[in-house]
């Protein structure tokens, strides 16, 4: 999988827009925070979630359904 992450802080402009092939991630249609953010991504661009992507997914196109199916590590990194 290939990400970018953009936070809101680096946005000059009210508004943003995205590509039709994007997937954004929120919680409740809000942001992430920063703290979130810091530990989900090393997560998301780890061998571990892309072998597991490879395994639930057919193609390469990375869609909501595909991403809710990957088993993320609690948050205090104990498995």
């Amino acid at each position: 999988m290939r990400l970018q992450v953009i936070r809101e802080s680096d946005c000059s402009t009210e508004g943003v827009a995205f590509e039709n092939h994007v997937n954004v991630l929120h919680s409740m249609k809000r942001g992430l925070t920063d703290e979130t953010l810091e530990g989900l991504l090393p997560f998301l661009q780890s061998e571990d979630a892309n072998l597991q992507f490879q395994a639930i997914s057919g193609s390469t196109q990375v869609n909501v359904s595909d991403l809710k199916l990957l088993r993320v590590p609690p948050r205090d990194g104990n498995i």
